[in-house]
């Protein structure tokens, strides 16, 4: 095996540089299927830099999944969702249409905004 193909899948770049060289592509080709340029595509290739939020839609359509670690909790679900729709957490409430000052998610905790105080919740 090449050591292009790593032997295991733990970076972003073990995730795309096979996909890429599977299907023939440079990463200038590559970088125009993730909507990014050139060099930001070296860059995640080198794990010099990580997607922002908009590239993440692009990148789990170009690999046909999610290559984000699963969620365990409920915290991690609402990012996860949230990531795989380019969207930040701080977007979801829109999304699920509550109130944006009712729910937010951070660091593992889910905060429930009642009508005297927040409310954190270990999840």
């Amino acid at each position: 095996m090449s050591s292009a193909y790593p032997k295991e899948l733990k970076t972003l770049r073990d995730y795309v540089r096979p996909r890429r060289l599977d299907d023939g592509l440079f990463q200038k080709d590559a970088a125009r299927i993730l909507g990014a340029d050139a060099t930001t595509a070296h860059n995640w290739e080198q794990n010099h830099a990580s997607p922002n939020l908009r590239a993440i839609p692009n990148i789990i359509e170009f690999l046909g999944d999610n290559p984000f670690p699963e969620p365990h909790t409920i915290g991690e679900t609402l990012r996860y969702r949230c990531w795989g729709l380019g969207l930040s957490c701080a977007q979801a409430p829109q999304l699920i249409g509550v109130d944006p000052g009712i729910l937010s998610a951070d660091l593992g905790r889910l905060y429930v905004k009642t009508c005297n105080s927040t409310v954190a919740i270990a999840v």
